[in-house]
């Protein structure tokens, strides 16, 4: 069965409790809805000699992949080219890999205090070219994921001297430029090697029946798919790092877990391991372990670890199975103090008749 790439936990749900209450569906049938939605997303990307499921790299966070933000000043990239957004993509596009499959989001770093956070980004990265800037909202900002640290270095040093180029933020880890990035920005784009998928534009033309053309930046293969089902299937969330002003997927997503389990509170979902599990994971993964810092952890103390990620972040690579139970993972990053953050992918089954999740692996 194919997998839907991205879930949330905790969300409002208001598309699917909205089509419920019209059609009168059951938790059944939303998850019937979603599942058919994503056979006429597939079926549309197969016609124009795409897999969806090669996907996964680009739309789910991994334990290997590098994340970064490239920021520009607006105002210089309007000077230059009317349009900043079209401006820092004729910058960006050209040092993106042929092979590469990555998503790419774009946004201006709007916030509520833009003074205040101005002065973070200068305290927090020295590196960054911020002379004139009076405010964040200042910087547009282009996110690109599922980067080898080779390819990462690659477009970095491409953009030396660009105009209007601010300067870039390996965003891999957790940390507070993250969690306001996971707000502010939008999935523009899907790169399937040498192919842009977007969302549904009068700029492609029809070709065969399909919205295909040529993407005059980089003279690429762009094709674009339906509003809703790019939302849906197509669309990056970047994993925050804690709860709070953006604990909640803006997005209202469809493809999100039932409201009962959203609106549940912490003692109607647990999460569980069971003893043979953890004592294979204590002997067959305790390289993994060490690496986290956490060779001596304890069942009670991962399933806390877990149960903290699971209640305000997402859950990736979800799977329904026959017998209604789910499989998906979430992303786990440890502080290791002065050593790198470390980024373990954990594996789980939600028992739904439990409301429980059950560990399964690691990695």
């Amino acid at each position: 069965m194919q997998a839907l790439t991205m879930h949330t936990f905790n969300t409002d749900h208001v598309f699917v409790e909205s089509f419920s209450d019209y059609f009168g569906w059951s938790a059944d049938g939303e998850r019937a809805a979603i599942w058919q939605n994503l056979g006429i997303l597939t079926k549309q990307l197969e016609g124009m000699g795409i897999n969806y499921d090669a996907f996964r790299n680009a739309l789910v966070p991994r334990q290997d992949k590098r994340e970064v933000c490239l920021m520009f000043d607006s105002l210089i990239l309007e000077r230059g080219y009317g349009n900043y957004a079209t401006g820092a993509s004729e910058f960006v596009v050209p040092l993106l890999s042929k092979d590469l499959t990555t998503s790419i989001l774009h946004g201006d770093l709007i916030s509520r205090n833009q003074s205040g956070d101005l002065a973070y980004l200068r305290r927090t990265y020295p590196h960054l070219n911020l002379a004139g800037l009076i405010g964040t909202s200042q910087i547009y900002c282009v996110y690109i994921t599922n980067l080898s640290p080779r390819n990462l270095d690659k477009i970095v040093g491409g953009l030396a001297g660009t105009p209007g180029f601010v300067g870039a933020v390996d965003t891999t880890s957790q940390s507070l430029l993250k969690d306001r990035l996971s707000g502010v920005l939008v999935p523009v784009l899907l790169k399937a090697r040498s192919t842009y998928i977007l969302q549904h534009s009068d700029t492609v033309e029809p070709q065969h029946g399909l919205n295909e053309g040529t993407w005059a930046v980089g003279s690429s293969r762009i094709v674009s798919v339906y509003d809703l089902l790019f939302g849906q299937y197509l669309s990056y969330k970047i994993q925050r790092s804690s709860g709070g002003a953006f604990s909640r997927n803006e997005a209202l997503m469809l493809t999100s877990l039932d409201a009962t389990y959203a609106r549940a509170s912490d003692t109607k979902i647990g999460v569980i391991i069971a003893k043979e599990k953890f004592d294979y994971l204590t002997t067959k993964k305790q390289s993994n372990l060490q690496n986290m810092g956490k060779g001596d952890i304890n069942a009670g103390e991962l399933c806390a670890l877990v149960h903290e990620r699971i209640r305000d972040h997402y859950l990736f690579g979800l799977r329904i199975l026959e017998n209604g139970d789910l499989l998906c993972s979430t992303l786990v990053e440890v502080d290791r103090g002065e050593r790198s953050p470390y980024r373990a992918e954990i594996g789980l089954r939600l028992v739904s008749d439990e409301n429980a999740f059950y560990i399964t692996t690691l990695y």
